[in-house]
């Protein structure tokens, strides 16, 4: 454990001086309030490090949190329509509510997770499960629909570049005051570690 949080470490610094422009261990220490490579390091690489781990370990959490409630290691996110659902939900807010920040459309996009997610819970309820294999396919198939649907509202409307974009997962356009959202995703796993124990007797059934 101890080696991968140094591993986290290193990488987190190494991001922080990778991209278009040059900022460098010296370039910061350079005098002058105008600093540009200061300024580069707060308005766009801390802020894209943060997403990309915020983002990063709440899905791990999540994945491990549903394979507690359905008792099936291969349940994840990705699997059970989630992503799909909040891609649906994104491509829906940006259609309807363009002029919108954001910070609401991830909003919109979490409610339409969740909804996804409660879904696949319902369907699961309504299945008898004989096979393990059962639930992760039942995921899939779910995910493919409303893959499917988003798919066919995004080329409707000449979205598919967008939607491949959010699907993606790119974080090169992160920028300060467009992240900060994620870190009730942050608070989320902090509250699903602390409760570890409750997730375990839900996915008893009781």
């Amino acid at each position: 454990m101890l080696l991968g949080i140094l591993c986290l470490i290193g990488l987190g610094i190494t991001s922080l001086f990778i991209g278009v422009s040059d900022v460098s261990i010296a370039s910061l220490w350079a005098s002058g309030s105008e600093n540009r490579s200061v300024q580069i390091l707060l308005a766009s690489r801390v802020p894209r490090t943060l997403a990309v781990i915020l983002a990063g370990a709440s899905m791990a959490i999540a994945g491990l949190v549903m394979q507690m409630i359905v008792r099936n290691r291969f349940v994840e996110p990705s699997t059970i329509g989630t992503v799909e659902s909040a891609s649906l939900g994104f491509l829906a807010v940006t259609l309807l509510a363009p002029e919108w920040p954001i910070t609401a459309k991830m909003l919109v996009a979490a409610v339409f997770a969740l909804a996804g997610t409660a879904l696949f819970l319902r369907i699961l309820r309504l299945v008898p499960l004989r096979d393990p294999l059962l639930v992760p396919l039942i995921g899939l198939m779910l995910a493919g629909v409303i893959g499917a649907v988003t798919t066919f509202f995004a080329y409707r409307f000449n979205m598919l570049a967008s939607l491949l974009a959010w699907s993606m997962g790119d974080f090169s356009g992160i920028l300060r005051g467009r992240y900060e959202l994620l870190w009730i995703g942050f608070a989320g796993m902090v509250l699903a570690w602390i409760a570890a124990d409750r997730f375990t007797v839900a996915g008893l059934g009781a």
